[in-house]
């Protein structure tokens, strides 16, 4: 599976990045693709919580496509996580957006309706736009079959069942 993150500008531009993760040959996490401390700390949430919940201690390379974007937030942790637990085959590109924090839970993110009017537009190019449950709640929007909603961790189970061999 591809995992790709919505992103605002600062002009209010929505773009979009892929969260790619091999593993690391170094002694220690990498994290390229200018990224700001808010992603970085994304990045730390994500793997801690992926290693606390698997009980691995390997080293990544989390890299961050579109270099020439600098991207920062808080947003792109529910896909860290996603790419760590479930690095599948590419033969799905995910739009996914959410906030996660150390229990597992996934938080709503800001300028949602900017990120679910970009899918809507663009859903030609995803096959699944995953969000936070409390996004799509504050919103009122009745969800179709191209959208998930999770409130943690553990239902990105159930929203991948399908692709998990």
């Amino acid at each position: 599976m591809r995992f790709f993150v919505p992103a605002i500008s600062n002009r209010n531009n929505i773009n979009y990045f892929e969260i790619q993760i091999k593993e690391s040959y170094l002694n220690e996490d990498v994290f390229t693709g200018s990224i700001g401390q808010e992603l970085l700390d994304s990045c730390l949430l994500a793997l801690t919580t992926y290693r606390n919940l698997e009980q691995k201690r390997e080293k990544f390379h989390i890299h961050f496509t579109n270099s020439s974007m600098q991207k920062d937030g808080t947003s792109a942790g529910l896909g860290i996580f996603s790419k760590l637990q479930f690095n599948l085959a590419d033969h799905l590109n995910i739009l996914i957006t959410g906030e996660i924090d150390l229990e597992g839970n996934v938080i709503e993110v800001g300028a949602f309706s900017e990120k679910l009017s970009f899918f809507l537009d663009n859903n030609d190019k995803f096959d699944y736009f995953i969000c936070p449950e409390k996004n799509i709640e504050e919103l009122n929007y009745k969800i179709q079959n191209n959208i998930k909603t999770v409130k943690n961790l553990n239902d990105l189970k159930g929203v991948f069942k399908n692709e998990i061999k």
